[in-house]
């Protein structure tokens, strides 16, 4: 008379009742009921009283009821670490028999079909990632692949310093300096660049309305003028040596060319500065352009130039101008009655300040004395800094600057964009444990590194799923590894990687890891194996990367992985909030949307919170030790008769922990347990409270996500990602092994 088949579900126990009617000519007499258990060789099931009962059989054919209550054992029970194999699906034959005055019964139609399985329970738990800042770095050559030194050349260098107890003229100070470091950059280990060097002003000058030649300079070099420079100072720009590599020859010629000038002509700053920036142009590289000069510049037409300049810096992104002043000051300049006033020198100051405030890494130095000079050449040449903008503030953008090849400092979780000289910026995101490395090519152009993990979209043995919107989420390792009960937990190693090789990756806000045994893949969450999940979050990757642990794998066992993910966090309603209090003290009701809900005939459905708070076992109260809030939810409709989807639904509410203000209490550690019992479903979610984080109960909240506000606008897989055999030895799961 009892349920066929019979299930245990939860409960360590079920019985079977057996109805036994005499006929109205039955003798009467005694009657033996047995209760026999097919197949029963592992002893899955034991009878908890005797396992015979006896009937009193009367002539008046009154029935006679006998119950028999089963017991599983051990290997049975929800608590067991590891199921009999057989579960879910485990099915066992209870067939009762009669023994009456020496006859036996034996009709197999009366066998009650028998499962003793406990619903599957599902466990995750994760651990959250410890690293709360991030990392960045930039890699390549020192963008000093080049330096072209510009000498001012024009008479005025053969005045006195600023400091006048320096008895130094400024050409003497001003060459020897250049020599020195010029010098020094032949010895350097660390920076080797090639070298170029433009004079100007060295030829030609004007007194009055009158052209005169530096006969004695042109003598000596042997070389004829052009005829349009010789009516021309401001045309006297000559490239004395092109860019080359510092060798013992090229060092040599560039002394003896510095040591051959002498001071002599005008200032046309703007077209050796032009004509340096197109030796740029033709090499297509990086580098940097130092103008040594103790004057403002005195180019006619000067705005036109500044423009043409301003171009060519725009084509090379890679050259950072330095401007160093020698000899003098802006504030001296702009005072000195000496001056021709048609010269304009704050105009033209104001305008060469624009000019370098046009680009990042360009810089105007001051060098009043001799002593400065060489500190400021230094200043200039040196390897420029890659710089990180923090774009999370508001007013502000504090920059952060780093020499190539050295990681940033920590960095905040935030918006920042990361670039190099005038070289074009690059936004970046950092939520946590990332570390972005990027490269610089050239001196010009600046490069995300893409993560090594992409080489499995093209090995032959890369097991990939491609997303919805383009990317790709990559299995870069899958093992099988032996756990203590001699059973096995599959380790996976899950990457998400942009369309192109230059996608920066950002962590998805929510991310939810689906991973079963290919076989279970297609079953209902009711009939699926028991699984413990464990997951977190792998730091120090340039792409966001998880690391997901599957307990009692069983071996040569495929993989089948389903993700979803977020970039932003999931609206709330506040209708499903309550107070922490209320869930801890008399429970709470929520309304949450789930399949065969709201039925026509009854209330929408909604799942019953109760909250605890203890501590752990190993803790003693009051020893600062972190506290645990377990909340469990329970549906308040207990019929065992469920919608297609309902489990799946019900298993993956999410409660979170919040402030009043709806700010959610982030970074704790939590487990989930789910019993997939139906009518009898259960969640247990159990956060982990900091000891250091202190809290009023009536300012925090439980706040109720349902399946169906999740899953809406996620992002997911175009089609499951499914791994290969996963064997014991380690070897097979990982796809590079090839």
């Amino acid at each position: 008379t009892s349920r066929n088949p019979l299930r245990f579900g939860i409960h360590d126990e079920a019985t079977i009742a057996v109805a036994f009617t005499p006929s109205a000519v039955a003798p009467p007499g005694l009657a033996s009921l047995r209760l026999d258990l097919e197949p029963n060789g592992k002893n899955l099931l034991t009878l908890r009283d005797q396992s015979a009962h006896r009937l009193a059989i009367k002539a008046t054919a009154t029935p006679a009821t006998a119950r028999f209550t089963l017991q599983r054992n051990a290997s049975l029970k929800l608590t067991a670490g590891s199921l009999q194999s057989g579960c879910p699906g485990l099915s066992l034959k209870a067939l009762p028999r009669i023994f009456y005055r020496g006859h036996s019964t034996n009709n197999p139609s009366l066998a009650v079909a028998i499962d003793p399985c406990p619903p599957p329970v599902f466990r995750v738990s994760h651990a959250p990632l410890k690293k709360k800042t991030g990392l960045v770095s930039v890699a390549g050559q020192s963008q000093r692949q080049a330096i072209m030194f510009i000498l001012d050349c024009s008479l005025s260098m053969s005045y006195g310093l600023a400091n006048r107890d320096d008895p130094n003229k400024r050409w003497t100070t001003a060459t020897e300096r250049l020599g020195e470091v010029i010098k020094g950059l032949s010895t350097s280990s660390t920076i080797k660049p090639d070298v170029g060097l433009i004079a100007f002003g060295h030829r030609v000058g004007k007194t009055g309305n009158t052209i005169n030649l530096n006969n004695e300079y042109l003598k000596k070099k042997g070389t004829p003028l052009q005829p349009e420079i010789a009516k021309d100072p401001w045309k006297d720009i000559e490239i004395l040596s092109s860019f080359r590599p510092l060798t013992a020859a090229h060092l040599a010629k560039t002394l003896k060319d510095i040591d051959d000038l002498g001071p002599y002509g005008a200032t046309p700053s703007l077209a050796a500065l032009r004509i340096a920036l197109g030796e740029f142009q033709k090499r297509r590289s990086g580098g940097i352009v130092v103008l040594i000069t103790d004057g403002i510049y005195t180019d006619p037409d000067y705005n036109r130039k500044l423009a043409a300049i301003k171009g060519a810096m725009q084509a090379s992104p890679g050259v950072s101008l330095q401007a160093v002043l020698f000899g003098q000051t802006i504030e001296r300049l702009l005072n000195d009655p000496t001056v021709d006033p048609t010269i304009k020198v704050k105009d033209r100051q104001q305008a060469l300040d624009t000019l370098l405030a046009s680009g990042t890494g360009h810089k105007f130095h001051e060098a009043p004395q001799g002593a400065q000079l060489a500190t400021k050449l230094a200043a200039a040449i040196a390897p420029r800094p890659y710089f990180i903008l923090d774009r999370s503030t508001t007013n502000k953008m504090p920059r952060t600057d780093r020499q190539l090849g050295d990681e940033s400092p920590r960095l905040q979780p935030g918006n920042y964009s990361i670039g190099y000289e005038s070289v074009r910026e690059i936004p970046f995101e950092i939520r946590g444990g990332e570390k972005h490395q990027f490269k610089l090519l050239r001196g010009a152009t600046l490069r995300y590194e893409p993560p090594p993990e992409r080489r499995h979209l093209t090995l032959p043995s890369g097991r990939f799923a491609t997303v919805e919107n383009g990317m790709s989420l990559i299995c870069s390792e899958s093992i099988l590894v032996p756990a203590k009960d001699s059973t096995h937990s599959a380790v996976f190693t899950l990457c998400l990687v942009g369309r192109g090789e230059q996608d920066i990756v950002s962590r998805p806000r929510e991310i939810l890891f689906d991973i079963v045994p290919t076989s279970e893949s297609t079953k209902p969450l009711a009939r699926q194996k028991s699984r413990t999940t464990r997951w977190e979050i792998v730091p120090d990757r340039t792409t966001p990367t998880w690391k997901v642990t599957v307990d009692n794998w069983p071996q040569k066992t495929e993989a089948t992985i389903q993700a979803l993910w977020k970039s932003t966090p999931t609206p709330h309603d506040k209708n499903r909030v309550r107070v922490w209090t209320e869930v801890k003290e008399d429970g709470a009701k929520v309304a949450v949307p789930l399949p065969g809900f709201p039925r026509a005939d009854g209330p929408p459905a909604s799942v019953e919170l109760k909250g605890t708070e203890t501590l752990p076992a190993t803790a003693r109260a009051g020893s600062g030790s972190r506290r645990q809030l377990v909340i469990t939810l329970t549906p308040s409709d207990r019929s065992p008769e469920r919608a297609s989807g309902f489990h799946e639904h019900f298993g993956r509410l999410l409660p979170e922990l919040v402030w009043e203000n709806g700010t959610i209490v982030a970074d704790l550690e939590y487990s989930s347990e789910f019993i997939c019992e139906p009518g009898s479903e259960r969640l247990t979610v159990t956060f982990t409270w900091p000891a250091k984080l202190e809290f009023k109960p009536k300012e925090l909240r439980v706040r109720i996500i349902p399946w169906a506000d999740r899953e809406k606008t996620a992002v997911r897989l175009t089609k499951p990602l499914t791994t290969r055999l996963l064997d014991a030895d380690g070897r097979t799961g990982r796809p590079d092994d090839r």
